[in-house]
């Protein structure tokens, strides 16, 4: 068995944290969710409003991670990673 790559590696990290990410949030809206019901009669428009937002926290925290990526990966035709003269 060999080491596994740098790459194999953040890319494990990186999946984990996102399905950790996931559940916090899903959690966390699910208490807010359960507060408000405990606070005063909970409205059909307050569920709708938790749940979108829970739900657009949910796809930004999952693709955030991927657009950093491809920007990073896209700077190198930007700015290249080689001096204007070239090596010498």
């Amino acid at each position: 068995m060999g080491t596994p790559h740098l790459l194999q590696i953040l890319t494990n990290i990186m999946e984990e944290g996102r399905w950790f990410g996931i559940v916090i949030l899903t959690i966390g809206s699910g208490g807010i969710l359960i507060s408000e019901a405990f606070r005063n009669r909970l409205s059909p428009g307050r569920v709708a409003l938790v749940a979108g937002s829970a739900i657009f926290a949910g796809v930004v925290f999952w693709i955030l991670p991927s657009v950093i990526n491809y920007g990073r990966v896209d700077s190198g035709t930007i700015v290249p990673d080689y001096p204007i003269g070239g090596y010498r």
